[in-house]
């Protein structure tokens, strides 16, 4: 997980390498599960970022695309911020499936959160 620095460098470990991802912006990685129906922002991040009291945010693809997903918020046990409704959009839209490796950025001003797929399972030639 990155922080907020300047150049944050974005380091993904996989089980064949490492993903590096250079920002201005504060960003974390995730490597998709067979849960693709939701992605869980790190702690704190979406605090950082506040996201605490939002109930959407706007993902944008590297096309431009955007997509409104719901911002889900559990308070108990623990404090925990997932992208549920719309992210399975969005991965359909951009053949985003388990095993790939995604990049999401945190874009100022506009509180956007822009994601790239870094690591792909399901490349075909």
């Amino acid at each position: 997980m990155c922080g907020k620095r300047p150049a944050n460098d974005c380091v993904e470990e996989t089980s064949t390498r490492s993903i590096l991802f250079e920002s201005e912006n504060s960003c974390f990685v995730k490597t998709l599960t067979k849960k693709l129906y939701s992605v869980t922002i790190p702690k704190e991040l979406a605090i950082a970022e506040g996201l605490v009291r939002k109930k959407t945010v706007k993902l944008q693809d590297p096309a431009g695309r955007s997509w409104i997903v719901k911002l889900r918020v559990h308070k108990s046990p623990y404090l925990r911020f997932d992208m549920t409704k719309g992210w399975a959009k969005c991965c359909r839209a951009n053949q985003i499936s388990q095993g790939d490796t995604i990049v999401f950025e945190f874009v100022k001003p506009s509180g956007e959160i822009k994601h790239r797929t870094l690591g792909m399972t399901n490349v075909t030639n």
